[in-house]
């Protein structure tokens, strides 16, 4: 991020972190991780080496995603390199303070609890001791990151991952002004992840030494009465019996939006997303399910949740097959009912 964006982010850190709760012990955590994510490339060259372990334990207080702990370090103060008051001492205008500004008094309230440096016990609000010093200190990063870990599973990031980030910045009781700086921290927990690995043959990832999105037309199978729709062929039968037990029970067919898609498609898509301020929509070009032929957007009902349409699929697809990824599921952070995929992968 630049130091510009790090600098508007600081000086809307939250505003309204007035939530009381007592924290479990960090022995609680018993170094579990919160998801086998692979820090890719770009995190293992902007998270200082070592705060990359805290963030990835300190996520394992509840189905909280590493990368996305990480997205709000980087998002608040560039992982503590900000020169911004309020992030090494002091607070800043909102009374927020620490590489993951929290609210030590003012308008962002006293989420910390106590002072923001203090002896422990007891645990007050959500600021711990993250590292056993003795201490629970706002400004020390293997404390303020245990406690943000733990503040955003209490704003529920394991069931709503997009609105508890949003309330994490502009706090619960409106999360809505906090979907933006949602969005921001979101991309930048995509691109702290390493994409998976291709797959075999049997489910996403690479196949027939076709290139993602340079697959010609004659080695897929058409999926729909025009011909135009298309995915790899053993995706595509499984698709059809798929849909035959849908049709038995709603009376037509899966309604499809999109399937293969070309590499040029991704390219589009992807400018069209980032066009919008939501970049992490959209997969990078040529990392795609859909550019492997093994992935459908589907429409007709089942691109709502809570319809009766896409709680069958939910329900049923995976019988044949198909499933809806974590990250599209309501709370999964992406939220992409529309979107599903033959076997199992995290690419769009």
């Amino acid at each position: 991020m630049k130091r510009a964006a790090v600098a508007a982010a600081a000086l809307v850190a939250p505003l309204a972190l007035a939530a009381v709760v007592l924290l479990a012990p960090l022995a609680a955590l018993s170094g579990a991780l919160a998801s086998p994510l692979t820090p890719s490339t770009a995190a293992l060259s902007d998270i200082p080496a070592e705060l990359l372990p805290i963030y990835q334990q300190a996520a394992g207080r509840c189905t909280l995603p590493w990368t996305v702990l990480a997205g709000v370090g980087k998002a608040e103060t560039d992982h503590g390199r900000s020169t911004l008051p309020g992030v090494a001492s002091g607070a800043n205008a909102a009374g927020a303070a620490g590489p993951m500004q929290f609210g030590i008094g003012g308008r962002a309230g006293n989420t910390w609890g106590g002072a923001p440096v203090r002896s422990v016990p007891p645990d007050l609000r959500f600021g711990v001791d993250g590292n056993g010093d003795g201490v629970a200190n706002v400004y020390d990063p293997a404390d303020a990151i245990q406690a943000a870990a733990g503040y955003l599973c209490h704003l529920g990031a394991d069931t709503d991952l997009r609105t508890a980030v949003a309330s994490y910045n502009a706090g619960p009781g409106n999360p809505a002004a906090g979907m933006g700086y949602a969005d921001r921290v979101l991309a930048i927990a995509d691109g702290y992840a390493q994409p998976a690995e291709p797959q075999p043959a049997s489910g996403p990832g690479a196949w027939g030494d076709h290139a993602n999105g340079r697959i010609p037309a004659e080695a897929l199978c058409p999926i729909d009465p025009s011909g135009e729709q298309r995915l790899r062929c053993d995706a595509a039968a499984a698709f059809a019996q798929l849909d035959a037990a849908y049709r038995a029970r709603f009376g037509s067919g899966i309604s499809i939006t999109d399937s293969y898609r070309s590499y040029d498609d991704q390219v589009r898509l992807k400018a069209s997303w980032c066009d919008r301020g939501a970049c992490h929509m959209a997969a990078t070009p040529g990392t795609s399910n859909h550019g492997w032929g093994l992935a459908l957007d589907l429409g007709g009902g089942i691109n709502d949740f809570g319809t009766a349409p896409h709680d069958w699929m939910q329900a049923n697809a995976p019988a044949f097959g198909w499933h809806h990824p974590h990250w599209a599921r309501q709370g999964g952070g992406k939220q992409e009912p529309w979107h599903w995929e033959y076997g199992t992968g995290a690419a769009r």
